[in-house]
């Protein structure tokens, strides 16, 4: 039997550090599109939700077609509104409105623009192939860190050691997390077992203040060549 996938895009209407930052044009389009476009280019994905309590956002949702604008109320729109509690509201809805039941629950932020076109289909089988709770796309990075305690810095590397000789950490890039629905439903995105998708830098660029955006239109017009239709090629 086939999987149901639901790609869930959640984009709420207020936005205080970057007012309007979904439907703001990156590239002569919203920047929310980007992650509409990527879910439709997907051969795995089986419906796509937009999740908004904002009417454009909406709008621009209906303009591709297939995808399916669910409002969100607003007691789950303001600053301490959870994505978690807003999948459960879709999950919840999708079940009484339509009897559609959904075995995973793929999140793409509207704030990450940039994923090339097979990034989603192949964390998708990466984590069907697995007996993972869930899985989030990470990227690698090299830190020199240490601590200030009182008035000092104590490095937590050895003097002299160069960035790229310390050992890799990594970190959410915010580029995809997918989940099993029955987890969701225990109150968590994550579970206990919880699968890293590696991406590269594109996929880590994360948009939430001016700068950010500023950054992805650099981005974008040096790199231009590689995008189409709002994925990376």
């Amino acid at each position: 039997m086939e999987k149901q996938i639901l790609a869930f895009v959640p984009a709420r209407g207020g936005s205080k550090r970057l007012p309007g930052k979904n439907i703001k044009l990156l590239g002569g389009i919203p920047l929310l599109a980007y992650s509409l476009i990527a879910a439709l280019n997907s051969r795995i994905i089986t419906k796509i939700v937009l999740s908004s309590d904002d009417d454009t956002m909406l709008a621009i949702g209906g303009h591709y077609g297939r995808i399916e604008g669910i409002r969100r109320p607003d007691s789950l729109s303001d600053d301490k509104a959870t994505t978690l509690s807003a999948i459960a509201h879709c999950l919840e809805y999708l079940e009484v409105h339509q009897a559609y039941r959904p075995d995973i629950v793929v999140l793409l932020q509207p704030t990450c623009p940039f994923r090339e076109n097979g990034y989603i289909d192949a964390a998708i089988n990466c984590f069907l192939e697995s007996d993972a709770h869930s899985l989030i796309g990470v990227c690698e990075e090299k830190y020199k860190l240490g601590e200030i305690r009182g008035k000092y810095f104590y490095p937590q590397y050895k003097e002299g050691t160069r960035k790229q000789d310390m050992p890799a950490v990594y970190r959410e890039n915010g580029s995809i997390y997918i989940s099993r629905s029955h987890i969701i439903k225990e109150g968590t995105l994550f579970g206990k077992k919880i699968l890293p998708y590696l991406g590269n830098k594109f996929n880590a660029v994360n948009i939430d203040t001016q700068l950010d955006f500023d950054s992805a239109e650099m981005i974008l017009e040096k790199y231009a060549d590689q995008f189409k239709g709002g994925a990376i090629q």
